[in-house]
């Protein structure tokens, strides 16, 4: 995989644990990993310092199974998995559009702003059609962003579109271009025709 072409697929390893166990966690996922130039990762941080989010990059879900049976992953899996709140919450993304380019195969940037929403089945092809025309040529003229993929589920408990959206600097200003007047009205007529339920947003910060 190229270092600079996204990722087909990412697998999201979400971990939750106490504030304290962050750092030493952290540390054992940033060793360096022998499936590193097959299956690049970056690491992030939730903005509330009590949750880790892993990002993984695949060209093809056949890497899947040869990831999860490495030696070096299963180790470090063991050693980190004593150290959860909960246990490993995994989920599978498919790549569906390259929004604004970015650096790295997998987030890399500093924030990232993370968003994802169920689509009603009967409305996805009037959805991503919409998104296309009208929801994502906003976001590229957004100076803040600095990249932004979307993918959708593959395997996930929370099925629907995730958006990954990075930026730097502090959360706050890069939330100010989501209260403008044209950003609620696209997010207000995606609410009312295309959403099931709300959609989640969180900020995460790499580590």
């Amino acid at each position: 995989m190229s270092p600079t072409e996204p990722a087909r697929f990412l697998l999201l390893n979400y971990m939750k644990l106490e504030a304290q166990q962050v750092p030493g966690v952290a540390e054992l996922l940033s060793r360096p990993r022998p499936t590193d130039a097959r299956f690049p990762r970056s690491l992030y941080k939730h903005e509330a310092g009590d949750r880790l989010l892993e990002f993984v990059g695949f060209q093809e879900l056949s890497g899947l199974g040869e990831l999860l049976a490495d030696g070096f992953w299963r180790e470090t899996e063991g050693l980190v998995r004593p150290r959860l709140a909960m246990d490993f919450r995994r989920q599978l993304h498919g790549l569906r559009d390259v929004v604004k380019p970015s650096a790295s195969s997998v987030p890399g940037a500093e924030r990232l702003q993370l968003s994802r929403g169920e689509i009603a089945p009967r409305a996805l092809d009037e959805y991503h059609a919409w998104r296309r025309d009208t929801l994502f040529p906003h976001v590229r003229s957004l100076e803040p962003v600095e990249g932004f993929a979307a993918y959708h589920s593959v395997m996930s408990t929370e099925p629907g579109f995730l958006f990954l959206a990075g930026y730097s600097g502090p959360a706050e200003k890069f939330q100010e271009t989501q209260k403008t007047p044209a950003w609620q009205e696209l997010t207000g007529h995606a609410a009312s025709r295309y959403i099931l339920g709300a959609v989640a947003t969180s900020h995460w910060t790499r580590v």
